[in-house]
């Protein structure tokens, strides 16, 4: 049986995305871009497909938004979106919209914005990406600034 048959009959017979992700690792051998092919080939949905390969791969944040745009072919949004939900940080998240997707501060800003991550959350992850800090009126009485 090929790798592409067995994610198909696992999908049928009801096992998740992580199983048969770790038995086509583990049985075939494949690579975290191969198994993704093949889950997306087998009906798996990117959510499905990332909480999967972040368990099985242990996928950095980069790793993970390069194999959600080219084997599912999702916009940069979706790509945060996902990765939100297989519980990487704003600041993994934002590193990745820098590298990937080449964006910018501000776009990565409103990308981690509309996804859903807190305020807080989207200011240190600025702060770390980019070293920004974006419209604070306070930023000049930061005595590490003096």
């Amino acid at each position: 049986m090929n790798p592409q048959d067995f994610a198909n009959a696992q999908r049928r017979a009801g096992q998740s995305a992580a199983a048969v992700a770790a038995a086509l690792k583990q049985t075939y051998g494949v690579s975290a871009q191969e198994a993704a092919k093949l889950l997306k080939g087998a009906g798996y949905t990117a959510n499905d497909t990332a909480v999967a390969l972040k368990q099985t791969f242990q996928l950095t944040a980069q790793d993970m938004a390069y194999i959600l745009k080219t084997e599912y072919q999702l916009s940069a949004q979706a790509v945060a979106q996902v990765m939100r939900g297989a519980q990487y940080t704003a600041d993994q998240v934002a590193s990745a919209m820098q590298t990937v997707f080449n964006f910018t501060a501000d776009q990565v800003n409103t990308v981690l914005t509309a996804v859903g991550y807190a305020a807080n959350e989207v200011a240190d992850a600025m702060k770390s990406v980019f070293n920004w800090i974006k419209k604070n009126p306070f930023a000049p009485l930061d005595p590490r600034r003096w």
